[in-house]
């Protein structure tokens, strides 16, 4: 039962996606984070004041998201067997996210090949952190396929992972810490002390999951032999620190199926986050791009180690190769996270 719930919940997203006319629990949960932080920023006046209240914050917000989700599910199921299925797989499917991703993903892309660099700025700052307003069509292109491969992890497999192992309402909580991070899990001035505790706990909810996403990935990529990663060694890399980056050996055996994994496990690191760098360092390996490098948030200068073999950024093209990828890996999630339950 639980198994045919998650590969529901993962069609619904497939077919229908995030319309906007739905109201969805992610946009109830960021009103709630919007309304407490306010509540909590009045005693919040010192900066152990303000770690305290960023607790206080996780606490009120992911255990009632777990609560009322189990309670909201075992109440439907008591008057039927039938509705509780169906408010399982509905809870479900609003956790994922692999269709909207694509289709943010896509709706850049369509400014794009307009060449209305400007609007796709505008529609890439829907999905990215960075700041959009001055960037080029390959930088654009680039931040795409970074946050794809990121958000493969955060939107999609994570959310599958917590599913296969507590069910919707553990996929829901999840969803809880994510938005958390994503809202208040900065560290500039304002969330450098009452985010910390979001940013922490999302990073340790995403460890496993993103290592995940990462090997299906380079699943992904061997199954799909037409997404052929660079053929020909590329010369050392500078990362930001000055240090020469080796690309990995290559033998006269080397294939599409082994360049993601040597890259992954070469470049995995080279990120800020703990995290984001395993997905994006299978997905470069992938496409035999480079990702990384030079962002810019809030108007400051961010210089990242570069993550793949490079030298070439990623094109439109890539964009959709890294979607097809992302189906790819998405797809032997859910079907992982369906067998586990059956």
């Amino acid at each position: 039962m639980a198994g045919l719930i998650i590969l529901i919940a993962f069609i619904l997203d497939l077919v229908f996606g995030d319309p906007r006319w739905l109201p969805h629990p992610v946009r109830l949960i960021g009103r709630l984070i919007q309304r407490t932080e306010i509540v909590l920023r009045r005693f919040a006046k010192t900066p152990k004041a303000e770690k305290a209240a960023g607790v206080i914050l996780v606490m009120v917000i992911v255990l009632p998201v777990y609560f009322l989700s189990s309670l909201l599910i075992l109440s439907a199921s008591s008057f039927s067997l039938y509705l509780g299925f169906a408010v399982s797989a509905l809870m479900a499917y609003t956790t994922l996210a692999a269709r909207g991703l694509a289709d943010a993903a896509r709706a850049v892309l369509t400014h794009l090949n307009a060449g209305d660099i400007k609007q796709a700025g505008k529609q890439l700052s829907l999905i990215v952190g960075r700041d959009t307003e001055n960037l080029e069509a390959k930088e654009i292109t680039r931040a795409v396929v970074e946050t794809v491969a990121e958000n493969a992890s955060d939107g999609v497999v994570a959310p599958l992972f917590y599913m296969a192992l507590g069910g919707p309402a553990l996929a829901m909580a999840y969803k809880a810490v994510n938005t958390l991070d994503s809202m208040v899990g900065y560290k500039n001035a304002r969330y450098i002390n009452f985010g910390r505790a979001a940013a922490r706990l999302d990073d340790a909810a995403n460890f496993i999951p993103a290592r995940i996403t990462a090997v299906l990935i380079c699943l992904a990529s061997g199954l799909l032999r037409r997404l052929k990663p660079a053929a020909t060694p590329s010369p050392p890399i500078e990362t930001f620190e000055g240090r020469p980056q080796p690309s990995p050996p290559r033998g006269e055996g080397d294939s599409a199926f082994l360049t993601p994994w040597r890259v992954m496990l070469r470049d995995c690191r080279n990120h800020p986050s703990p995290n984001s760098g395993w997905p994006e360092a299978a997905m470069a390996g992938a496409l035999g791009v480079r990702l990384g490098g030079q962002s810019t948030y809030g108007g400051r200068l961010s210089r990242k180690p570069f993550i793949g073999n490079g030298p070439p950024v990623p094109d439109k093209k890539d964009v959709e190769k890294s979607l097809r990828l992302m189906y790819c890996a998405s797809l032997f999630a859910a079907l992982g996270a369906a067998a586990v339950n059956l």
